[in-house]
């Protein structure tokens, strides 16, 4: 069947991560996407290594590249050149979205900004993600998604009150800003089919985690004046909101947040009947008193600690209560609710041969999203496409020689 976005053309040249994710989600949903890189090189993300720890690396040739740019189709175009570009002109012609996240000022600098494209293609959505922002001061700085957690305010988010800033995994704001640059490409898309207008649409790295990720921070702070503070788990206001400790070491996160509706069920679960009505504890508003909610929290490390994960799960559950195992990466892949749900599913690479790999978060019953092709070894796909265009053998060959593909 075909895919939700089937008939629509993309024009890739994302580059590292943000840009491409933009582009393998529209691939997923069925678009035909066209990846650009420099001859020779190849864009900046195939020669990216991702330490994984202190003794071995994973190269982004591998996982983390095929990740950021499957369902693709890949070509070579030195778009430094008046032949190339004039090929990429072409390209345009016929094409629905041009995306990309260089550097700010780049697009101008090659004549392939906005401006010129929609003289060759009024009805192209024209996507551009930046570092900061095409405004201010910093607009011309170079920014990558390690500065831009920091940036925001996003690595002071997580954590206890005491702690540096947080090392999160890498990636987390590249692939948040790459979700919200699709979002806008779709608006865009969608309001191009009601009004025939085409347009801009731009995003940056830092507006995707202030606007997007970090909303409810964000917003709390500006109409309170006060910061959302980082949380010690041993002080939190509500208990039945905290993460527990098992006996083999591993952790459950209890989340019910209107705790006052779970508060009996949970005295039973953990035979604690007695503490139901103690008046230190009776509700939220006494719970949350820093002194009772200390006290409870060290009462219910230390009843955790009798059991393990799966026990407790199985006798939370059972009372109707919301609470999950704090899991690894790696659990995920014999996670049942991750694998029936197709979140993660078995692949036949033509090199790495048969793999797991991340699945879809949508399912669509008649447009479903697929895995169609790995991505693209560099310039894989060029004469291909080039034919496509209409190009002969002989204009190919010349291109060669000349160093354009």
């Amino acid at each position: 069947m075909p895919g939700a976005l089937e008939g629509i053309t993309v024009l890739d040249c994302g580059v590292v991560q943000l840009g491409p994710t933009a582009g393998s989600l529209l691939g997923d949903l069925g678009a035909k996407v066209i990846k650009i890189e420099p001859p020779i090189t190849g864009e900046m993300g195939r020669g990216i290594e991702i330490l994984t720890s202190a003794t071995s690396r994973i190269n982004a040739g591998g996982s983390h590249f095929e990740i950021w740019n499957r369902n693709k189709r890949g070509m070579t175009l030195d778009l430094t050149k008046p032949a190339g570009l004039k090929i990429f002109y072409n390209l345009v012609k016929s094409a629905d979205v041009f995306l990309c996240n260089w550097r700010y000022g780049v697009t101008e600098k090659l004549k392939i900004d906005y401006d010129t494209l929609v003289q060759y293609n009024h009805k192209i959505v024209y996507a551009y993600a930046s570092p900061w922002g095409t405004k201010g001061p910093d607009k011309d700085e170079q920014g990558m998604d390690f500065a831009a957690m920091a940036r925001s305010g996003m690595a002071f988010q997580a954590g206890e009150p005491d702690d540096p800033p947080i090392n999160y995994v890498s990636g987390f704001a590249d692939t948040t800003a790459g979700l919200i640059l699709v979002q806008g490409i779709l608006a865009a898309l969608f309001a191009r089919e009601r009004t025939g207008i085409s347009q801009k649409v731009e995003v940056s790295l830092l507006g995707s985690m202030v606007a997007g990720l970090e909303r409810l921070p964000v917003n709390s702070s500006v109409q309170s004046g006060a910061e959302m503070p980082r949380k010690d788990r041993t002080k939190v206001g509500n208990p039945l909101w905290n993460y527990y400790k098992c006996r083999e070491g591993a952790w459950i996160a209890l989340s019910m947040l209107a705790a006052d509706n779970y508060w009996p069920s949970f005295c039973t679960a953990l035979d604690i009947k007695y503490l139901e009505n103690d008046p230190r504890f009776k509700d939220i508003t006494t719970r949350s008193q820093l002194d009772n909610s200390k006290e409870l929290i060290r009462i219910l490390d230390q009843i955790f600690e009798n059991k393990t994960s799966n026990e407790w799960i199985k006798i939370l559950k059972t009372h109707k209560l919301i609470c999950t195992c704090v899991q690894t990466i790696s659990d995920l892949l014999s996670d049942p609710q991750v694998l029936a749900n197709e979140y993660i599913i078995d692949y036949t690479h033509p090199i790495f041969g048969q793999i797991k790999t991340v699945g879809f978060p949508w399912h669509f019953n008649k447009t479903p999203a697929t895995l169609r092709l790995p991505a693209p070894q560099l310039g894989q796909h060029t004469e291909e496409i080039l034919l496509e265009y209409g190009y002969s053998w002989n204009d190919i060959s010349d291109f060669k020689t000349q160093h354009i593909v």
